[in-house]
């Protein structure tokens, strides 16, 4: 925690592994815990795509009330953040078909784009580099100072779980203001 005189306040540093010369990860611990990692992983990412599903549907019943031909065209090469942006541009707006209280949706934007993070960790986390402590690296990054770097986020059993029930709780949110 960085202290000065007039406020006191923290400041989030990712863990970071810096690249010496060679990138060779020790696979022990994920190996003799795949059978305990593997179910939650594939459950996050399965409930994910619940998400993304009723997510889809949401913003076809509001480009649309006829069918969702439309919805799809428009969402169907779109990442997920950028459908979470044209939900909130869409909720920022007001009504849409019959849906008066979209606007309720956006105090649930920050949690959609949280769960997606969260989700994007997951399904490109470097898994063999899990740690005991549950460190995993989830990125690689280059810059001119450090070179090489790889930032981790902990995705332990306990952190996965509870975003899983982060999920189901936006999931159901979603769910609530379909048609």
């Amino acid at each position: 925690m960085l202290v000065s005189n007039k406020r006191r306040y923290c400041i989030f540093v990712p863990m970071i592994d810096y690249l010496d010369q060679f990138d060779y990860v020790e696979t022990d611990y994920m190996d003799s815990h795949i059978e305990i990692y593997s179910p939650l992983i594939g459950q996050y990412v399965i409930e994910f795509s619940y998400l993304e599903h009723n997510l889809n549907l949401l913003v076809a019943d509001l480009i649309s009330d006829r069918s969702h031909d439309h919805g799809y065209i428009i969402t169907m090469k779109m990442k997920m953040y950028d459908k979470i942006e044209l939900l909130e541009r869409m909720a920022s707006h007001g009504k849409f078909h019959g849906i008066s209280e979209l606007k309720k949706i956006l105090p649930t934007i920050p949690k959609l784009k949280a769960v997606n993070t969260f989700r994007n960790s997951v399904a490109h986390a470097v898994w063999a580099t899990m740690k005991p402590s549950g460190a995993t690296r989830t990125k690689t990054k280059v810059d001119s100072n450090s070179g090489v770097w790889f930032q981790n986020k902990t995705l332990s059993k306990n952190v996965i779980k509870s975003e899983l029930k982060k999920l189901r709780l936006v999931t159901d949110k979603i769910m609530d203001l379909q048609i």
